[in-house]
């Protein structure tokens, strides 16, 4: 990715970061980045509430109905919907662009209660069936490299993190970690460790891989791109706001690039059935065995070296590329776990 590249990607987050910043929070309704024009945009419910300009960066102001405190209102519907009725494999989050709030099921999976019922929210939603809702990508070293447990479940390396006695250990997806709880992983045929702590339900989709510091693999922070090249991964974020560009590496699909989505995004997976909230959606490809894979984005100025973002986690089957990953801040958060990068 061309330094120039970078720089622009870095000012135009920065932008919509301080352009969000700047905004009465009672009026905000959501912002992206426009690349087509190099652009900020920010909505809000009342006009002159957005700034004109943040960061260096121009930012247009779009006015719409609903704030985002009032779509967020109408999300947590949904999820308590869900929560009562079955929702069928697909996803819901809040779309700042529609000003709405979209739920995106498989065409027949869903019970006509829970259809019935996001109805009547009113115009504040957007319902649609799809052929195919998302599935978990990892049923079936380096981050993205694959790892395989002694049942035969494969995904992808996340990221190396540690706990708060000192010890690292590997953070990958939830759902790998639940189907092969008690079991030990290897990495080209040499152990790696054992299944430790992990979750995947509503709180999220993370598992952690205790390190057995008798083996001859170690985590290294470098991300296997399945190119000529490795990049080295130097510190974590926050995920950027939609528009921002994103990467993912992984053992199936490899690497492969695009923008962030949506934030905040509520999964319900196709199996098995469970909703997995605040994930993020992106425009990326993966497949099964990408799970728990490295997300992350470039950052200046060296071009050959990432921030860490998050773990890939599930992903669409209707042939549209739609990856979901989760955030890697929450995944510390909750697994009592801290990024370092030595």
């Amino acid at each position: 990715m061309a330094a120039e590249t970078v720089t622009r990607q870095e000012t135009l987050t920065a932008a919509y970061e301080a352009a969000v910043a700047e905004t009465d929070p009672s009026t905000f309704a959501g912002g992206w980045i426009d690349h087509a024009n190099n652009t900020v945009v920010v909505a809000v419910t009342r006009p002159g509430d957005a700034p004109e300009q943040a960061a260096g960066a121009t930012v247009r102001e779009k006015v719409v109905t609903r704030s985002a405190a009032d779509l967020k209102a109408v999300q947590d519907k949904v999820d308590a919907i869900a929560a009562r009725h079955e929702a069928g494999a697909g996803s819901w989050y809040v779309d700042s662009q529609a000003n709405v709030v979209k739920v995106e099921v498989e065409a027949g999976g869903s019970s006509p209660e829970f259809l019935a019922a996001v109805r009547a929210l009113g115009d504040g939603v957007r319902l649609s069936e799809v052929p195919a809702g998302p599935a978990a990508i990892g049923r079936e070293i380096n981050s993205a490299d694959e790892v395989q447990a002694s049942n035969g479940i494969k995904c992808s390396h996340g990221f190396r993190v540690k706990t708060f006695d000192g010890k690292w250990v590997l953070l990958t997806a939830g759902h790998c970690i639940g189907n092969a709880q008690g079991k030990t992983w290897i990495h080209n045929g040499v152990l790696m460790g054992t299944s430790g702590d992990w979750r995947f339900d509503a709180s999220g989709d993370w598992g952690i891989i205790r390190y057995d510091y008798n083996s001859r693999q170690h985590p290294e922070p470098w991300v296997n791109r399945y190119g000529p090249s490795t990049v080295q991964i130097k510190g974590m974020g926050r995920v950027p706001g939609p528009g921002s560009h994103i990467c993912k590496s992984g053992r199936s699909t490899k690497t492969t690039c695009g923008e962030v989505l949506q934030h905040d995004v509520s999964v319900n997976y196709g199996s098995p059935k469970r909703v997995v909230k605040h994930l993020i959606s992106t425009d990326l490809c993966g497949d099964s065995g990408d799970s728990g894979g490295p997300v992350y984005n470039f950052v200046t100025p060296a071009p050959g070296v990432v921030r860490a973002l998050g773990m890939s986690v599930a992903a669409s089957r209707s042939g549209v590329c739609t990856l979901f990953f989760q955030p890697l801040d929450r995944a510390l958060a909750a697994s009592g776990t801290y990024w370092a990068d030595n």
